[in-house]
């Protein structure tokens, strides 16, 4: 027992210093001096209790040491203090004396005393392994060490996951024990298993996923191998439906596949034919082969003069190989009422002069068939001509076709590579009630055997610079110029002639849209370029040109001049109603324009925008009406004709019209091989001629009456440039009408005639 009180004794001066005393008694006073005559000792200085310091501490244990400058607090062991320096001052431990470990976080700290009495961490290396303290958190003393094996993510660093008794990084794919140790957070479907790429929608057997891919991370359905359901095996019309099967992302189904061109069997797809059946509604078998070919609306074919076969199943589609001939081809077509079918030909997947054998011609296109032949020629060598639109049979109610080559590639008709010409009446013939569109083609007639290029049957239509889906629905498939005729090449007979019918039918002609070229060029041709019978309705209005066009702007500048290469242009004879805009009409020995009438009635033209040059007479009406706006009528040896036949009267009007613009009829001159003199505005009927805002040769134009054969006239107007009879007169009318000539203008055009040859 008095060890024990000895003992806390002790202690309780630790921090206090000893009151023993050293010498004999003393007293202490309240300012810390010594009385007694004993004189306290100074900070440092050694001592054996508190009684002998100054400060009132010695040391800071009861066997004494160094005065104290002051008490020091004990401290935390094992950097606790152990005594006072020869300066009075606490003496702790420091750093080279250890004391606890620690471990934060994920991280193991060696701790030193900082000569303070306190503990700190000198330095701190990560727990291996990628483990972390006990229980995730701050651990001191005996378990400050790492964790060595885990049993979830707490017990490793952050960004590392548990699996196994060990710390790793989540995975993408492979072996997982727990969703954590997936980077998608999907370990297998159930926890357990591989690791997933995302997170599978079902697990419902049989074709629900059991698992993932090791490699992949895809999840594994049960697949088309995999029996579920109980729907058979079968098939009805042209489908074929499986047995139900699991169709590898979760679910039992049946897959129906189309067994066309064929037709089922009793429970699957049938893969022969015969003439018994065997094909789709719409195919056709090839007996000799057993095989069905099947076309569909708006499909593609192959015909190949070089490669083709027509002995053999030559769909041209699919793994079939090309037939030989167009006409074959159609006939297949036929077989399976399939329209709109893009039809290729090409010899030897090139161009060259069409004549595989067995072609029969002319070749007849229906069905709604477009030929694409670019850079290949058909020329028919036994006079039958070379194309008919119309119907290949009674099944056949299309009513069109196209017939198109490529930009700077054309299909050409009419004339092989050599130039040779076809012999037959027509080149091209698109029957009643058909229409033919056209683009990217060079096509001509033979003037030899008086051979038109294309021939219009009564209600036939023709459309110039685009396939059917240009010209229907204005969406550019494939466009190009038209060309009729050539200005080098032998002469063609007559361009375009569209016959009358006796139920009043004439033909319907019209363009596609194109931006900045010609939708048809006319030209080279003996007869006419444009004939028009009947009730018929053109529109030409990109650019269109009808003649050979003139080496440069003036008189006597085209090829052949007087006796030019073309005939005459365009001829409206009876119901017919014309829009011409934008167009050339140029170098003709005949008239540029002729209006006449018959039983039906009277022509309208309505031209704008319009050049005529160096003809004979550029505009002349018999019958009719023609109105004229913005337009250029120069060079020609008469310029604008009203003539009379004692039937109709013809109006021409030259005034504008409904568009307003202004008109130039200048340079009139018998030397382009009329009958002097040349007029450039002459009326030969009752009817008054509106000539008004018109540019001239003359700011107020020479305005005569003359007798009909013109040697007579006398000058109508205060004064006149020439002399009655003479050339170039601007305006001259012979009968009891009249010529209007107000709001007049000179027009900027050198007159000026060459030297007569």
């Amino acid at each position: 027992m008095r060890t024990i009180v000895a003992t806390m004794v002790g202690l309780a001066f630790l921090a206090l210093g000893c009151n023993g005393s050293k010498g004999g008694s003393t007293t202490t006073g309240s300012g810390g001096e010594t009385t007694g005559g004993t004189t306290p000792l100074a900070a440092g200085q050694p001592c054996a209790s508190d009684g002998d310091c100054a400060s009132g501490v010695c040391g800071v244990s009861l066997s004494g040491g160094n005065c104290c400058a002051q008490s020091c607090p004990l401290g935390k062991a094992p950097c606790t203090v152990s005594g006072c320096d020869e300066n009075g001052a606490c003496d702790y431990p420091g750093p080279e004396t250890s004391c606890d470990t620690t471990c934060t976080g994920a991280a193991l700290n060696q701790n030193a005393c900082n000569g303070g009495g306190g503990c700190q961490a000198v330095s701190a290396t990560a727990c291996p392994d990628h483990f972390s303290c006990p229980d995730g958190g701050e651990a001191t003393g005996d378990d400050a060490g790492c964790q060595t094996t885990c049993t979830s993510g707490a017990d490793c660093a952050t960004g590392f996951v548990c699996n196994a008794g060990g710390c790793v990084a989540p995975v993408p794919t492979g072996a997982c024990t727990e969703d954590d140790d997936c980077s998608s957070g999907a370990c297998g479907v159930t926890g357990s298993g591989h690791c997933c790429r995302v997170t599978c929608t079902g697990s419902t057997p049989p074709c629900g996923a059991a698992d993932c891919d090791p490699q992949t991370g895809a999840c594994l359905y049960g697949d088309s191998a995999t029996a579920c359901g109980s729907t058979p095996q079968s098939c009805s019309g042209t489908t074929e439906l499986s047995p139900s099967h699991c169709d590898g992302v979760g679910n039992c189904g049946t897959v129906a596949t189309s067994c066309a061109p064929y037709a089922c069997g009793a429970t699957t797809c049938l893969t022969t034919c015969s003439d018994g059946g065997g094909c789709a509604s719409g195919a056709f078998c090839e007996l000799s082969h057993a095989s069905c070919c099947g076309l569909t609306f708006g499909g593609a074919m192959a015909v190949d003069a070089v490669t083709g076969n027509d002995q053999v199943a030559c769909c041209g589609v699919a793994g079939n190989q090309p037939c030989q001939t167009i006409a074959h081809a159609l006939q297949l077509i036929d077989a399976a009422r399939a329209h709109d079918v893009t039809l290729t030909a090409t010899l030897n997947d090139a161009g060259g002069d069409w004549a595989p054998p067995g072609e029969t011609f002319p070749i007849l296109l229906g069905w709604g068939v477009e030929l694409n032949a670019p850079g290949i020629t058909f020329f028919d060598r036994d006079g039958g001509g070379i194309f008919t639109i119309g119907s290949i049979s009674s099944n056949d109610l299309i009513g069109y076709a196209s017939i198109v080559g490529a930009r700077g590639n054309p299909i050409g008709i009419g004339m092989d590579q050599a130039g040779d010409q076809s012999q037959g009446l027509h080149v091209i013939e698109v029957q009643a009630d058909q229409t033919l569109f056209l683009a990217n083609a060079s096509i001509n007639g033979n003037a030899d055997f008086l051979t038109t290029a294309i021939h219009l049957e009564p209600g036939a239509a023709l459309y110039f610079g685009g396939d059917r889906t240009s010209a229907i629905t204005g969406q550019a498939k494939i466009t190009g110029r038209v060309n009729i005729g050539s200005s080098s090449g032998p002469p063609g007979y007559d361009g375009i002639v569209c016959t009358a019918g006796p139920r009043r039918q004439g033909c319907m002609i019209m363009d596609v849209p194109l931006q900045g070229e010609s939708s048809v060029v006319i030209q080279g041709q003996a007869g006419r370029d444009l004939d028009l019978e009947g009730n018929s309705f053109v529109t030409l209005t990109s650019a269109p040109v009808i003649g050979t066009p003139p080496s440069s702007v003036g008189f006597l500048t085209c090829p052949g001049s007087p006796l030019k290469a073309d005939n005459e242009g365009v001829l409206l004879n009876g119901l017919i109603t014309m829009e011409f805009d934008n167009g050339t009409v140029q170098c003709l020995s005949g008239y540029g324009f002729l209006l006449q009438s018959t039983a039906l009635g009277v022509p309208t033209l309505m031209m704008n925008g319009t050049t005529i040059q160096n003809t004979q007479i550029g505009i002349q009406a018999f019958a009719g009406t023609a109105v004229i706006s913005n337009s250029t009528i120069r060079y020609n040896a008469n310029g604008v004709e009203q003539a009379y036949t004692g039937r109709y009267t013809a109006t021409i009007d030259l005034s504008g019209g409904p568009d307003g613009g202004r008109n130039t009829v200048a340079c009139s001159n018998s030397i382009e091989g009329y009958a002097p003199p040349g007029v450039s505005v002459l009326n030969k009927n009752s009817q008054a001629l509106n000539a008004s805002n018109v540019n001239w040769d003359t700011p107020a134009p020479d305005l005569f009456g003359c007798n009909a054969s013109l040697d007579a006239c006398t000058c109508e107007i205060s004064s006149c440039s020439l002399d009655a009879g003479a050339d170039g007169m601007d305006a001259v009318y012979t009968s009891t009408g009249s010529i209007t000539t107000t709001g007049n203008q000179l027009s900027t055009l050198d007159c000026t005639p060459p030297s007569k040859y």
